[in-house]
């Protein structure tokens, strides 16, 4: 009889931890599927999620300078009546990674980062000036090479939904805008003021503010907009490059580089740069908007052995306002 009751027991035992294990067995592939589900919609459309112009590029090429020598707005980034400026960068390497979060069964959250690393190449030669609307490159000044190092972010929101032929699919509720600087940077881009007709957003918490990525952040467009950004620097003192590459689609080679100029510093003792947004030929489509902040010190000055930067990335999408 104590046999049979020790026996009954090994099996209840048995069967019991075989059950455990079964249980386990079931959650670990149902999280796994998601995970793999959420990085497959995630990888699905790169092109939502990265900066430009952090690409290989040929110092020696001049590209942007050289194009008109008499119409200095062509210069790549900064416009200076004494000098014209080249920038490059090479060896440059983005290491990508997603950081997924389940909240529940049909809610998800992830970071998506990239690590860019490369050296950024500045070249400083005399301008020429040949009359009041002509000058040429003179001889080469100073040339720099520093190290680049920034890592980008952008926060994404998925839900879990049920499509038209029956099957539970993640789909990418909302997106915040992209955001990285340098290490241990002096700067920060502390708000971004979009204006277009009657209709103006400002945003200041680029990595808690949501929109739909489908929509994008909706503009009504009338002729031209307007773009500001309030830079902020620790060394108040020491001048700053705001540069901007705007209106372009997120699939096609079609992106403007513009630079900003400075109109003011405000009562928050933030510097504001501002910058025309040019009619659209095509409204009614998504577009990427994008700015970046260099500081001058770091790129001549040997004390700096590192690039210093940041920028911020979203996109936008434009539509014709109705007609009366």
């Amino acid at each position: 009889m104590m046999k049979f009751k020790k026996s009954l027991w090994s099996v209840l035992a048995l069967s019991f931890i075989s059950i455990l294990f079964l249980q386990c067995e079931n959650v670990a592939p149902d999280q796994n599927t998601n995970e793999a589900d959420i990085l497959a919609v995630l990888m699905a459309d790169d092109s939502t999620f990265t900066l430009d112009g952090f690409d290989n590029e040929d110092l020696q090429l001049l590209k942007n300078t050289l194009s008109s020598d008499s119409n200095p707005v062509e210069v790549n980034a900064f416009v200076d009546s004494n000098y014209v400026w080249a920038f490059g960068r090479s060896d440059m390497n983005v290491e990508r990674t997603n950081d997924i979060t389940e909240l529940d069964d049909s809610t998800a959250t992830a970071v998506v980062s990239h690590h860019v690393t490369g050296i950024f190449h500045a070249r400083q030669f005399e301008r020429i000036i040949v009359n009041d609307s002509t000058w040429t490159r003179g001889d080469s000044i100073r040339f720099s090479e520093k190290a680049l190092d920034m890592t980008f972010n952008r926060n994404v929101l998925l839900h879990k939904r049920t499509n038209p032929d029956g099957d539970d699919v993640w789909v990418i509720m909302g997106v915040t805008a992209t955001y990285g600087a340098s290490p241990n940077t002096t700067l920060g881009i502390e708000a971004i003021s979009i204006q277009f007709g009657d209709s103006t957003l400002v945003l200041d918490d680029f990595a808690n503010y949501y929109f739909n990525r489908e929509n994008a952040i909706r503009f009504h467009f009338n002729r031209f907009g307007r773009i500001e950004a309030m830079i902020s620097n620790d060394v108040s003192d020491e001048a700053e490059s705001v540069n901007g590459i705007w209106g372009g689609h997120p699939r096609l080679p079609n992106l403007r580089h513009v630079g900003f100029r400075y109109m003011e510093t405000n009562g928050d003792g933030y510097k504001v740069y501002a910058q025309l947004i040019r009619p659209e030929f095509h409204p009614n489509r998504h577009k990427r908007g994008q700015v970046q902040v260099i500081d001058f010190r770091t790129l001549f000055d040997h004390d700096y052995l590192a690039f210093n930067s940041v920028a911020v990335g979203m996109m936008y999408h434009i539509i014709r306002p109705p007609q009366p």
